[in-house]
């Protein structure tokens, strides 16, 4: 026979298991004393569930406990302990991987020492914890499960102790830097540093501090990276999704793959004429960035580079080799592309659905060349040649300006990219 406290939440008949909660249900919820299990799909779609205490004497959450619960902002337990030996079914069956935030006694928790009672880290543990920003496991654990600490990427460290035996799959996954010096199978269950050094918001690779590991993902507006960094490492800044601009210090030619992907909110970014190489899909998704000026050295724009960014011009230079699938494609807004050199080789779905291109301007005698190439030729009517065509300033119109000016005399508009390239008034297709 069931049983229903007095919010009408389900409870099997000697109370040891919470079976279900209304999906209406708004607000915190305090999980009673003594409730052992939580059934599969307890609080499944209560998105107006905001806070889930829990009590020490849960061991085990069913599958699918907490899908869905959108609204969740905080989840409060008293024991660490009792926290760590809980039996999760996945991700979706841990509150935290939905409220982000954990706290022990009423506390944020930021800094999470696993105590040394502690054998096993069960699966997904702290999945998703973004409140957390280190990590320091105690050299009795002997396990710790898949995905145990997945997501938690404003981690700027975890130490874990030599001797632990076994370590699952993505166990640290986006975690900044993990200090470990073992030989457990796996090494470095998806963290982006390892042994690195911190300083500050980053994770460093080396004791000279030459390569750019990994950013904390809570960083928020300008990074100016410092100088005598020579590389910015595979992933550093993946996902920082609240830096607005950067600033590349000269020191820098190497930029790794992924570097800047999926930095939601990044808008200006400054790349110096010493970085000789760009790594696949270093900025795919940077969907605010409309503007950049790649570096003179570069000889091959590669594999989505600048897939789905909001680029309204671009100038590829001449040392130019190559562009690879992808590198420009789902540029909604991308309107204008120089090209300065026509020994070059475009692969064919390197400008895969661009809707909004006006004009594509190719150095003289070059035209009939670009036509033939199958990448270009939804576009063929608006290649133009070099010379053919005037440069006018985006906000005012003036038509009077150099190629290569940088603002514009009659409004005053900063040109970071130069003027935009029109067609020729002789051809009666001025934009």
């Amino acid at each position: 026979m069931a049983y229903f406290d007095a919010y009408r939440v389900e409870f099997s008949d000697d109370r040891k298991t919470l079976v279900k909660c209304s999906s209406n249900y708004k607000g915190s919820y305090i999980i009673p004393q003594g409730v052992v299990t939580i059934g599969h799909e307890a609080f499944k779609d209560c998105v107006g569930l905001t806070e889930i205490s829990f009590p020490p004497t849960v061991q085990k959450v069913g599958r699918e406990a907490f899908n869905n619960c959108t609204g969740l902002l905080a989840v409060k337990i008293i024991n660490l302990t009792a926290w760590c030996n809980i039996s999760f079914y996945g991700s979706s069956s841990n509150p935290i991987y939905y409220a982000k935030h954990l706290y022990i006694s009423g506390e944020e928790l930021t800094t999470l020492k696993i105590p040394k009672d502690v054998k096993i880290i069960n699966h997904e543990t702290f999945c998703n914890c973004r409140s957390l920003r280190s990590i320091i496991i105690h050299d009795n654990v002997e396990k710790i499960g898949m995905c145990a600490f997945s997501g938690c990427d404003c981690c700027m460290y975890a130490y874990i102790p030599n001797n632990i035996k076994d370590i699952g799959k993505w166990a640290f996954d986006n975690v900044s830097n993990i200090v470990y010096n073992g030989s457990t199978n796996g090494f470095p269950w998806g963290a982006r540093s390892v042994n690195g050094v911190v300083n500050g918001n980053l994770v460093f690779s080396d004791t000279s501090k030459k390569c750019l590991s990994a950013c904390s993902a809570n960083f928020e507006g300008e990074i100016i990276i410092p100088n005598g960094v020579t590389k910015i490492g595979d992933n550093a800044f993946a996902c920082c999704d609240k830096i607005t601009s950067v600033t590349i210090p000269n020191s820098v030619s190497l930029i790794g793959e992924r570097a800047f992907s999926f930095c939601d909110k990044l808008k200006n970014i400054s790349i110096p004429n010493t970085v000789i190489d760009i790594g696949n899909k270093a900025f795919f998704g940077c969907k605010k960035l409309d503007s950049i000026t790649i570096p003179t050295g570069i000889s091959i724009i590669r594999k989505g580079l600048f897939n789905f960014c909001n680029l309204s011009s671009i100038e590829i230079p001449p040392m130019v080799k190559e562009i690879e699938d992808f590198s420009l494609s789902h540029c909604l807004n991308l309107a204008h592309i120089t090209f300065t050199n026509s020994d070059i080789t475009i692969n064919d779905c390197a400008f895969y659905r661009l809707k909004n291109i006006k004009e594509i301007i190719v150095p003289q005698g070059s035209k009939d060349k670009f036509k033939k190439i199958k990448a270009l030729k939804e576009y063929r009517n608006l290649i133009i040649e070099r010379g053919n065509h005037i440069f006018v300033c985006p906000q005012c119109g003036n038509k009077e300006l150099p190629v290569d000016a940088n603002f514009c005399p009659q409004c005053g508009k900063q040109l970071s990219n130069g003027p935009v390239a029109s067609i020729s008034d002789d051809a009666n297709r001025l934009k």
